[in-house]
């Protein structure tokens, strides 16, 4: 229900009328993760029903595509802290192709978190903050800090004018829960290979307040985009101020910038006291 009142108000704010998103051909793209509602309904043996499936997380796509009519493309994807910018990636890739006029970008993370388990699974893997605070790019980044969320943007055909995604492939050398910097300034160089990195004002970082993902990042960020610049570059991450919303992270992380171009100010790095030594 909360996921389909956010899409709603994100139709709404576009301006259109509703029926637009029904007569033209609209896509919806959902990112979805973990679920804490699925986990309690597990656990609690609950009766099968009709009601519990199509409220269960990998059924929340046919709920909205249902609810609002639509005809275009619709796929719901799972990749963990990536979720949100994967389904992104495939709705702009099928705007390009003329397969939607509109796309429907949304994600969710875990509903509402009320359901201990895996907090406590992360927190076994040293994943998450035991102070409760992300102190991201800080000496004391000790873990980031679960959000509850949802978001949505809408995207428009005439309007894609220039939008590059790339996907790292890469090795885990420590294992699947530590980042390659290796393979991060791969991915910026792939990137950026025809794009002066001086242009280059401001990144929006991953930035999950981890010791060792925040030195990775800052290093590949540092190889690739720092060489030569004429300013300082610019590093954040919304997940200072609002912690990691998992599979809806990176929409947080877009939401946050095209808000900062609106506003004309970038927000600072919540929590950010002393400099990682590190970095």
């Amino acid at each position: 229900r909360f996921l389909l009142e956010v899409i709603y108000e994100c139709l709404v704010d576009s301006g259109l009328k509703l029926k637009t998103f029904q007569s033209e051909r609209t896509g919806c793209y959902i990112a979805y993760s973990f679920s804490d509602t699925d986990a309690i309904q597990t656990s609690l043996d609950i009766e099968a029903s009709k009601s519990k499936f199509v409220n269960s997380g990998p059924s929340i796509l046919s709920s909205v595509v249902r609810h609002f009519g639509l005809t275009g493309p619709a796929i719901t994807i799972d990749t963990a802290c990536s979720s949100s910018l994967s389904v992104l990636n495939r709705a702009v890739r099928d705007l390009t192709l003329n397969q939607c006029r509109y796309a429907i970008v949304a994600g969710k993370c875990t509903s509402i978190i009320d359901n201990p388990n895996a907090s406590l699974r992360f927190l076994r893997l040293n994943m998450l903050s035991p102070n409760g605070t992300s102190n991201v790019f800080d000496k004391n980044a000790n873990g980031y800090v679960r959000a509850d969320g949802m978001a949505a943007i809408l995207l428009a055909r005439n309007f894609i004018i220039w939008v590059i995604f790339l996907i790292i492939f890469c090795f885990f050398l420590s294992g699947i829960t530590y980042p390659s910097s290796q393979s991060q300034a791969n991915l910026l160089t792939s990137l950026y290979h025809d794009i002066s990195t001086n242009q280059i004002a401001y990144v929006e970082a991953h930035g999950t307040g981890t010791q060792a993902g925040d030195k990775n990042e800052a290093q590949s960020l540092g190889t690739v985009l720092s060489e030569g610049r004429p300013s300082p570059l610019l590093v954040g991450s919304v997940k200072s101020n609002m912690g990691h919303g998992e599979a809806v992270a990176g929409l947080a992380g877009i939401i946050k910038c095209l808000l900062s171009i609106h506003h004309g100010r970038i927000p600072g790095n919540l929590n950010y006291k002393i400099p990682n030594p590190e970095i």
